[in-house]
């Protein structure tokens, strides 16, 4: 369940925002020209530090942190009120001209702005992704499927802060 919520929560657009759309000659898959550059991940500086958001009801932690300039780790791990455990990663990172997120290049970015970045999904996902910065405590991680769409409030948790 936790990769899942790295998925959902780490790990696009909404409404592709004026984006370029052109079919590919052999697939039915839409071709989202990219709005960003190498350098435009530092513009999400935001989503650095400890977050916790809640998943049906349960709650779920997750730690973001810049490993370079153009890559992302998120950390998700379990929190039982003493001690973490069971931890995963995950990173949005560079790679042949474009960000993605996942092992798999699951999702791929296709904007990046001071205020959010949009993923659309690339293999083996099916819902597109935006991390919203909404102010200084916290931020949106708006999860849009076929069928539904979920948003995720994460607001800053520091287990080890008394």
């Amino acid at each position: 369940m936790k990769k899942i919520i790295i998925i959902l929560v780490t790990v696009a657009a909404i409404g592709c925002g004026g984006s370029k759309e052109e079919k590919t000659p052999d697939a039915d898959k839409p071709v989202v020209a990219r709005q960003y550059g190498k350098d435009d991940l530092k513009k999400i500086k935001w989503i650095e530090g400890k977050w916790k958001g809640l998943y049906k009801g349960a709650p779920f932690y997750e730690i973001y942190r810049f490993v370079n300039d153009s890559t992302l780790e998120s950390i998700a791990y379990e929190w039982d009120g003493k001690d973490s455990s069971k931890t995963s990663r995950s990173y949005v990172y560079f790679k042949d001209g474009a960000y993605y997120l996942g092992e798999k290049q699951n999702y791929k970015v296709i904007s990046i702005s001071e205020t959010e970045i949009k993923m659309l999904p690339n293999v083996e996902a099916n819902n597109d992704i935006l991390w919203k910065y909404r102010d200084s405590t916290g931020w949106d991680a708006i999860l849009k499927g076929v069928k539904e769409t979920n948003t995720y409030n994460m607001e800053h948790f520091d287990p080890f802060k008394k």
